[in-house]
């Protein structure tokens, strides 16, 4: 049988293991957050940089080619339009 101070030992340490979880999960969902920014940024000046840049609009190009998913390679058919040559990517 469980004291009252051990009861309320174990009922604290249950709602701090809960608070505890919810700050992880929040941290972890910032984390994702600032990861998504970040490749979003980067994705923005590699797009932009490709406009201007033949052979990294190639190399991007043939990147885009390389995905195993048709849905993934159809998201980027306009990429491949800035340069007729490379129109075939999806």
């Amino acid at each position: 049988m469980k004291t009252p101070r051990l009861e309320t030992l174990v009922q604290r340490r249950a709602e701090l293991d809960a608070q505890i979880s919810r700050c992880n999960a929040r941290e972890r969902e910032e984390q994702r957050k600032r990861e998504t920014r970040q490749k979003i940024i980067v994705g923005g000046i590699v797009l932009a940089a490709a406009e201007k840049e033949p052979g990294l609009l190639r190399w991007l190009v043939e990147k885009v080619q390389a995905l195993p998913r048709e849905a993934d390679r159809a998201l980027f058919a306009d990429v491949a339009a800035l340069h007729p040559e490379n129109a075939n990517v999806a």
